[in-house]
Parts: structure tokens; C-alpha cells; sequence
């Protein structure tokens, strides 16, 4: 279902700091976000009522998001990952991660 090892790394540190790739289930298709976080989604989460020492807009400190089209490890283009075997699992993914980033949701 994974195109290789790193990638499937990426996709099982959802929501935990540092890299991960977050799975989107949009009306046109899934689309994968790669993630950068400072501190989990837990931590966000706790921190968010927390007076920060700088202001902030949104959670823009906590995490980044950019688009993915490529695999970061092996140049498998990740929509060529969905097939009529995957697509429940991939919409499974997405599921869970609308927890991790609600601005695209």
C-alpha cells in the first residue's frame, strides 16, 4: 500500500512532532499534505489556552503544511498509491487525521 518504508514512516508520525504526511479525502480526489510540527497535536492542544511570550495568528507556531505530489524518499507519485485495493485504507487515513490539522477541514 506503501510506496517505501520512509513513506510509510511519514504517514504513522501524524500528529507527532516533526515530519509527517497527513492524508486528505477532497471531493476531486485524496490529496497528502506534508507536515512539519514543533510540538505534537497533543501539546497544541494543551498549550492552546496557554499565554504564549509572542503573539501568534491561528497555529502557525505549532505546524506547517506543504503539498505533496512526489514521494520525499523514493519519486512515487503518492495519487498512483490509491487503487480500488487501497482506497479504503487511505480513506481511513484521512479520517484520522482531520484531528491533526483542522485548517483544511
Amino acid at each position: 500500500m506503501f510506496c517505501c518504508d520512509g513513506f510509510k514512516n511519514l504517514i504513522s508520525n501524524a500528529g507527532q512532532a516533526g515530519m509527517s504526511v497527513l492524508v486528505y479525502n477532497k471531493p476531486e480526489g485524496f490529496w497528502f499534505n506534508l507536515q512539519a510540527r514543533a510540538v505534537s497535536r497533543e501539546a497544541e492542544l494543551r498549550l492552546s489556552g496557554t499565554p504564549l511570550p509572542l503573539a501568534i495568528e491561528g497555529n502557525t507556531l505549532f505546524s506547517t503544511n506543504i503539498g505533496l505530489n512526489y514521494c520525499p524518499f523514493c519519486g512515487t507519485k503518492l495519487k498512483s498509491l490509491v487503487t480500488s485495493s487501497s482506497r479504503n485504507h487511505f480513506g481511513t487515513l484521512a479520517e484520522e487525521h482531520k484531528r491533526f490539522d483542522e485548517r483544511f477541514w
